[in-house]
């Protein structure tokens, strides 16, 4: 029988095994009672080296004589609560583990590694090299490996993109890579792969971090199973995780005490803001930042104090990167992808493992964020869309983030009474949304205040897309909530509404902008026009009536058909009703037989660009002042 190693991971240890009796892997897994998935051709165990259900735990112990803690420390389950939050995992959807990757530090299907470790014995594979925090072997001074430089393969034996399965006919040599194929595997000896030396600060970051894991790794000695101090699952949380299937959320402590879960928790926070905003020159002197103001961006140039190259690149890689990148929220929050970006990462967030309290922490964290705050607002780009999972970290993030001057979302200010339609002046502390209030704004700005007063503050934005962002601002000033809540007060359709908030960020000077929207209000209120009485009004209006629209055209000389007596409601719904055009009831399908949204619409540009001034002013004052019905029979025809 073969025993693990204290500290040793399952992946390791099913090897030695399989090795020592001269067993394929694939057979001894089965014999074992390890949970495999239904494929049937391909052996591979579900969750390998992560969870192991409690039913499979018995059968394990049973056919091995181990003792169940034996067992459970193989599994990378043994981190939940300090290192790791496996609440998300639901071990019996193995699709769930996507969740947990894209915000947990872990590597599900490869392991980083120590060159002079398995120069000294390439059969054991310590568990916590599977973490995204594990960056450098203390014990040997230098840089852990991400993939074999042979195959450039991740390590422990798979193909590039995935795991490989377990084989039932082949022996495993431990002493190579092993990586590809099972007929041409890679044959790098593990005795003889490259080493990195690293600083003495990264040696020191990295024992930190696993002294707050609970994992010991003295000169001289293996990873050793947990201290007593660490901060792990208690017996009735490890009941949970293995009776009812679900991992348990990690317990938290009180009195602002600093857990292990919390330490990981805000380290993964201020690193997901050290990537976000590129605020380190030096990870090495990162906390000693000065703080930044919001009058020049964070600094982003190469220093060359940085101890190791290696680390320095790893983060000026990331922080250049382009913006249009895949789900950022994912490349910021998700495992540090290589060990020279988890080691700049570590000694950049080191506080995190020293603070002794919530206050400390609070403290150690304010340059960073800071720094990330104003990154934010000089790029107007949010990678993170904040959302924190470390709660002190959260709440310096709350407490710094506040508006500087000039900011679009806080400069709302109170406009002349379209409160209360009465054209004058209303008390702020008075003002209030309502229905009442917001009849006077359409859903687009006229075009001809919207140039004469914004226009020139939006910076590469489409008509159509500024007027719509106008309106949105007007519903802000009088006192909407949010920019959503002014959209759908105005009941500008979602994803058009979304189109034109995200504009936000093209706003030239914040000032000009929301005084222009301003004196945009002061002339709808002026004016007194009612949009949402005349959407009600025109919204069953699918053509004007043909009578009344040959009486419009014949003093201009305009030849009157159905088909523009149909664009001419479309008209009336952007002029009068304050609408988009394309959202007009006129244009639905069923008004228009075979005929195509493309030609429709085609129809309508050159229609709006060709009728007669006269005709508009005729056509707008009936519009105004008669009752539009609807032609089914004529629009149908």
């Amino acid at each position: 029988m073969t025993t693990p190693v204290a500290g040793e991971s399952m992946w390791s240890w099913l090897h030695r095994y399989s090795t020592d009796i001269d067993c394929p892997t694939g057979v001894l897994a089965d014999r074992l009672g390890l949970p495999l998935r239904p494929d049937g051709t391909v052996t591979r165990v579900r969750l390998f080296g992560i969870h192991l259900p409690r039913a499979s735990t018995t059968h394990l112990t049973e056919a091995t004589g181990l003792p169940s803690e034996s067992v459970d420390g193989l599994q990378l389950s043994r981190f939940h609560g300090t290192g790791l939050d496996l609440s998300r995992l639901d071990p019996s959807n193995e699709r769930s583990l996507t969740q947990v990757v894209k915000h947990q530090w872990l590597l599900p299907h490869a392991s980083r590694v120590c060159a002079r470790c398995l120069a000294e014995d390439p059969t054991v594979w310590p568990l916590w090299w599977k973490l995204g925090y594990a960056a450098a072997c203390p014990r040997h001074a230098v840089l852990l490996l991400d993939e074999c430089p042979t195959c450039r393969i991740p390590f422990t034996r798979g193909y590039r993109r995935h795991p490989r399965a377990l084989s039932r006919d082949y022996l495993v040599d431990v002493a190579v890579c092993g990586s590809g194929s099972f007929h041409d595997p890679c044959d790098q000896l593990l005795c003889q792969l490259p080493q990195h030396r690293i600083s003495a600060g990264l040696v020191a970051a990295q024992l930190a971090v696993l002294d707050a894991l609970g994992v010991t790794h003295e000169p001289g000695t293996r990873a050793m199973p947990p201290t007593r101090s660490a901060k792990r699952p208690a017996g009735r949380a490890r009941d949970a995780l293995t009776m009812t299937g679900r991992v348990p959320p990690p317990q938290e402590l009180a009195n602002g005490e600093m857990d292990a879960a919390t330490r990981f928790a805000a380290l993964r926070d201020l690193a997901a803001m050290t990537l976000a905003c590129g605020a380190a020159t030096d990870p090495n002197s990162l906390f000693a930042l000065p703080r930044a103001t919001h009058d020049a961006p964070p600094a982003r140039t190469r220093t060359a104090q940085v101890n190791d190259d290696a680390l320095a690149a790893a983060l000026e890689t990331v922080w250049h990167r382009d913006r249009d990148d895949l789900a950022p929220r994912v490349l910021y929050r998700s495992s540090p992808a290589t060990a020279a970006l988890a080691g700049a990462l570590l000694l950049a967030t080191r506080s995190a493992m020293s603070a002794a309290s919530h206050d400390e922490l609070a403290e150690a964290a304010a340059p960073v964020t800071l720094a990330y705050l104003a990154s934010r607002d000089w790029n107007k780009h949010d990678p993170l869309r904040w959302s924190g999972s470390c709660e002190p970290i959260a709440r310096i993030v709350r407490q710094l983030n506040r508006p500087r001057r000039g900011r679009i979302v806080d400069a709302r200010r109170p406009s002349p009474g379209l409160a209360t339609g009465a054209g004058t002046r209303s008390d702020a502390t008075a003002l209030r949304v309502t229905g009442d209030s917001a009849r006077f704004v359409p859903q687009l700005m006229p075009t001809d205040l919207y140039r004469a007063h914004v226009a020139d503050h939006l910076d590469e934005v489409a008509d159509a897309t500024g007027r719509c962002l106008a309106s949105i601002a007007a519903a802000r000033l009088l006192g909407a909530s949010s920019w959503r809540a002014a959209a759908t007060l105005l009941g500008i359709p979602e994803p058009r509404g979304r189109r034109a908030i995200e504009r936000v960020r093209k706003v030239a000077d914040a000032d000009q902008f929301w005084a222009g929207v301003a004196a945009c209000l002061d002339a709808l209120g002026a004016a007194g026009d009612d949009y949402r009485a005349a959407e009600r009004r025109l919204s069953t209006l699918a053509a004007v009536p043909y009578r009344e629209w040959q009486r419009l055209c014949r003093p201009h000389n305009v030849v009157a058909t159905q088909q523009r007596a149909q664009h001419a409601a479309v008209y009336l719904w952007e002029r009068v009703a304050g609408a988009d055009w394309r959202d007009s009831p006129a244009l639905e399908d069923g008004w228009w037989p075979r005929t195509t949204r493309e030609s429709r619409h085609e129809g309508q540009r050159r229609f709006a660009l060709q009728i007669p001034s006269g005709l508009r002013a005729d056509l707008e004052k009936w519009a105004s002042t008669d009752t539009p019905r609807r032609s089914a029979g004529r629009a149908a025809a």
